[in-house]
């Protein structure tokens, strides 16, 4: 075992830590700004939302 093995090991260690910490921020950002996108249009997503369920009653019904 060479002495600058450990600093190599614990440097690769600490890219991946720094990359997988990367990719959740970039997933969080993601996360706000689709919340964000629903809040504006969440009224035209109600009346969608009553709309499918009517139909999918009316289905049930004749089925």
């Amino acid at each position: 075992m060479t002495r600058f093995s450990g600093p190599l090991r614990y440097g690769g260690l600490a890219a991946l830590i720094v990359g997988c910490i990367g990719l959740l921020l970039i997933s969080a950002v993601n996360i706000v700004r689709i919340e964000r996108q629903m809040q504006i249009s969440a009224t035209e997503n109600m009346t969608w939302i009553f709309g499918q369920t009517q139909i999918e009653a009316l289905n049930l019904a004749a089925a």
